[in-house]
């Protein structure tokens, strides 16, 4: 029984790198039957992983069609900053403040204004 659930984190792991290291294009369709052939998991362990990476937001699933990575809204980015701010400083006691650096979306540049 621990085989499937060590397969989807291998899938996940597999992906997870893929999305982080920019190999995965904003603008394109994957067919996750064939990622998942090319990258030689069987599609049940593989269909779970792209489940949970569009649980966290990292891809959006188009049924019958595949997947596409998910383009960050301005809801998103500002869901983002307020989750960072609201963070701990657990050394100083008090919550981090102007901590908040610019971040990019998948190749489109995202500007902070104060």
């Amino acid at each position: 029984m621990k085989e499937p659930q060590l397969l989807q984190t291998k899938a996940y792991d597999y992906l997870i790198d893929l999305i982080k290291k920019g190999k995965l294009k904003t603008d394109k369709i994957y067919s996750l039957n064939q990622l998942a052939k090319d990258a030689g998991f069987s599609k049940i362990p593989f269909r779970d992983a792209v489940l949970r990476l569009e649980q966290e937001r990292y891809i959006d699933i188009l049924p019958s069609r595949g997947f596409t990575l998910h383009k960050m809204t301005k809801e998103d980015i500002i869901e983002t900053y307020q989750i960072r701010n609201n963070n701990f400083d657990h050394r100083q006691r008090q919550p981090v403040r102007n901590n908040l650096t610019p971040i990019c979306d998948l190749g489109a540049s995202v500007e902070y204004e104060r």
